[in-house]
């Protein structure tokens, strides 16, 4: 047992915060699981007293570059008076706030790899989150800015793909990134009800769809862009994306054939060539063109974990160790790829640097049920059983329906008699 980081309440080692505790931070600050102490702080330090108006990444509202000197943006924010706002009030203010996140780094476009948050910039984030909603509360009949709309529903995406979870308690984890995931997609409805020709909310929207398992709505969203723009890249792969998980794989292959023949220095487009062969059960394909992706970009982390987890299913210990030893060498905190490494190493025999690997990815994880079963798996072999108990022990407290857990604990507990 250990006690919550916020009070004296008792909760299972697994985790570092009781789901009270939890709930209060989140209301609080509904974006603070976006950032991590591994991030270090943005070059720029926003948050200093006449600081330099300065852009970091980008999609800044045309001919606007705003900044409030001798006042930090949180300061400015909080001291904003709804109640004596007016019409052009509002109207600047959504122009003004959609200026202050592009210049944090939230763009109109959406990828995750490039959103890098500090503390700072979360508590920022929530401010202009409740500010927005009490000016939207007050406003109902003015039309609200399509690009802030699109950049907050970014913002609840990332956040949901990036929140680390793991020190929550069981009951609290879904519910986190569900809501998350909700937030989002109404402020993409909002981008899209207020500008329908906003291709970005269409294409984000649909990869919010993808991830939350609604195929269709997807499909609709990338067929909405198509009709207008045939040839935008990033919905024809969305749509190839929707195809793959229809399985409706030869037509997807068909349009990814065509895509590769202008882009082929597209990591992604040769990640999903290989989703489809991997799919199709020709491996030596999938693993080729895994390989084609990660030549391109070598921290496709998807990429990786599939090619690995093919070796390891044909007991290619090896192999997978020596891929997995060149990705952790510039990916050091990845916890998958430690437990990938640890599974290479069990299959080798080499006990001894499989317990380490896998204590590392709980360390970084201890989210990870599978990893949990297998650090029992390498204790057993080692004839540690009451340790080897209490990791499948924690597997279940993750995953109560885990089957192979519940067989390998009985059988554990059988050996230590």
């Amino acid at each position: 047992m250990r006690s919550c980081i916020r009070c004296d309440k008792n909760i299972d080692e697994l985790y570092l915060i009781c789901t009270k505790c939890a709930q209060e931070l989140f209301s609080e600050n509904i974006f603070w699981i976006a950032s991590s102490p591994m991030i270090s702080e943005p070059v720029i330090d926003r948050y200093k007293q006449d600081s330099e108006a300065v852009i970091r990444i980008g999609d800044l509202p045309d001919d606007e570059l705003e900044f409030c000197q001798g006042e930090t943006i949180l300061d400015e924010i909080k001291g904003v008076d709804v109640g004596k706002m007016d019409a052009d009030g509002y109207k600047k203010m959504t122009k003004r706030l959609n200026t202050i996140l592009a210049e944090m780094g939230v763009t109109n476009s959406f990828d995750s790899d490039e959103y890098i948050f500090s503390d700072k910039d979360v508590e920022v984030f929530s401010e202009i989150f409740y500010l927005l909603e009490e000016m939207e509360h007050k406003f109902t009949k003015h039309p609200g800015d399509p690009f802030l709309y699109l950049k907050i529903a970014n913002l609840f995406y990332f956040t949901g793909l990036k929140a680390d979870v793991s020190f929550f308690e069981v009951s609290f984890r879904e519910k986190v990134t569900e809501d998350l995931f909700d937030e989002a997609d109404g402020y993409y409805n909002l981008a899209i009800e207020n500008d329908d020709d906003n291709t970005l909310s269409f294409i984000n929207s649909g990869l919010l769809n993808l991830k939350q398992g609604e195929i269709s709505k997807a499909a609709d969203k990338f067929r909405a862009v198509l009709d207008r723009y045939p040839d935008n890249l990033s919905a024809k792969t969305g749509m190839i994306k929707t195809q793959i998980r229809m399985g409706k794989l030869e037509e997807a292959e068909a349009e990814l054939n065509n895509l590769l023949k202008e882009n082929d220095d597209k990591a992604e487009l040769w990640y999903l060539k290989g989703e489809i062969a991997r799919l199709k059960g020709r491996w030596g394909g999938a693993v080729q063109f895994y390989n084609q992706c990660l030549k391109i970009d070598y921290s496709f982390e998807d990429a990786l974990l599939k090619k690995c987890e093919i070796l390891l299913d044909r007991g290619m210990y090896s192999q997978a160790n020596n891929s997995f030893d060149e990705y952790i060498k510039e990916n050091k905190h990845d916890a998958h790829a430690w437990f990938g490494k640890a599974r290479a190493l069990y299959g080798m025999d080499k006990w001894g640097g499989a317990i380490q690997c896998v204590n590392e990815a709980i360390a970084l994880n201890p989210q990870i049920t599978d990893a949990w079963v297998t650090k029992g798996d390498v204790l057993s072999e080692r004839k540690q059983y009451d340790i080897a108990i209490r990791s499948y022990e924690n597997a279940l407290k993750l995953d109560p329906n885990h089957e192979l857990a519940k067989e390998k604990l009985e059988k554990t507990k059988e050996k230590l008699g």
